[in-house]
């Protein structure tokens, strides 16, 4: 026994090279083996392992694309809760594992959530784990439970977020803006400004901007830079308008004014903040040529008496 667990040999056996990798000693339930190697090097707990093999298929069928992992790199404790070795799980655990360690499939609070495994998901975050809140990454989550959201939202709403559900943090997903300064938004703002112009994106992107919301996060939260986001989607309308043509011109003007209405209408906007660049709400408005008509006329009037 090591840690009150008890421990027997892989009756299968490893090959030479694959008894020197404690990713595939943990892919394979090969328990004594990875204990052997994790004592002889426990800086090994806690790196990043390459997942091999031309198709990988421990996913379920209809998320297998979104979270694609032959090639990628991943922790042990990932890789023990996507191919379902609790006593490799129950081991790491045991021997300190990082809960909060980021892989390529966000970690392994988020490998529980891609397999829909809601129990050991609760359990990470019992321990303090806690999803990443961008965009892609709630994206994936709302794919892997779908048609089961009554599963994850509770789940996500029994976390204590505090100041974390605000709490700017750097984009791997680039926003169009024209102004350099540090790109380091709220979750929020990421939801929301990964400029998806496909309409089933924009629904989704509407849903996870609901879901941040319940959550409570603040619509008035400000980026690293100062910005709210509000200005954040006036300022990439600008730059569609400016490297594009007008935006009344494009197939999808109507979705971007329910967008911005959408804004508008959430109650704790801040209307009257500014840009990194001195420009206001109203500034930017008339920059993007919104005028009051009959697509317009009802934008702002919940909040204030004018528009332009």
């Amino acid at each position: 026994k090591t840690l009150g667990m008890a421990i027997r040999v892989n009756h299968v056996g490893l090959s030479h090279i694959e008894a020197k990798n404690p990713m595939v000693a943990a892919r394979l339930d090969a328990l004594f083996e990875l204990h052997s190697l994790l004592s002889k090097d426990p800086s090994l707990l806690n790196d990043l392992y390459e997942v091999s093999g031309n198709k990988v298929t421990v996913l379920p069928e209809e998320v297998r694309e979104l979270y694609e992992i032959s090639g990628k790199r991943l922790s042990l404790l990932s890789v023990a809760i996507l191919f379902k070795k609790e006593r490799v799980l129950e081991y790491l655990l045991e021997k300190g594992a990082d809960i909060h360690l980021e892989d390529d499939l966000g970690g392994p609070l988020h490998a529980a959530l891609a397999i829909g495994d809601l129990k050991t998901a609760e359990r990470l975050a019992l321990l303090g784990a806690r999803p990443r809140l961008g965009y892609g990454a709630l994206s994936k989550l709302l794919s892997s439970f779908w048609n089961r959201e009554s599963e994850i939202l509770p789940f996500l709403k029994s976390i204590p977020w505090g100041e974390t559900i605000d709490e700017p943090g750097s984009l791997s997903t680039p926003v169009f803006t024209s102004h350099e300064r540090d790109l380091s938004f709220t979750p929020l703002m990421k939801a929301f400004c990964m400029n998806p112009r496909n309409f089933d994106d924009i629904r989704q992107k509407s849903k996870i901007y609901e879901i941040l919301l319940a959550l409570g996060a603040d619509p008035a939260a400000k980026s690293a830079g100062g910005e709210t986001l509000l200005i954040l989607f006036l300022e990439q309308l600008q730059d569609l308008h400016w490297f594009g043509h007008p935006l009344s011109s494009r197939p999808d003007y109507d979705e971007i004014l329910e967008e911005l209405q959408t804004l508008v209408d959430t109650p704790g906007m801040d209307l009257s903040a500014c840009s990194y660049a001195g420009q206001t709400t109203e500034s930017l408005m008339q920059s993007l040529s919104l005028t009051r008509n009959d697509a317009t006329k009802n934008l702002f009037n919940n909040q204030t008496g004018t528009l332009l």
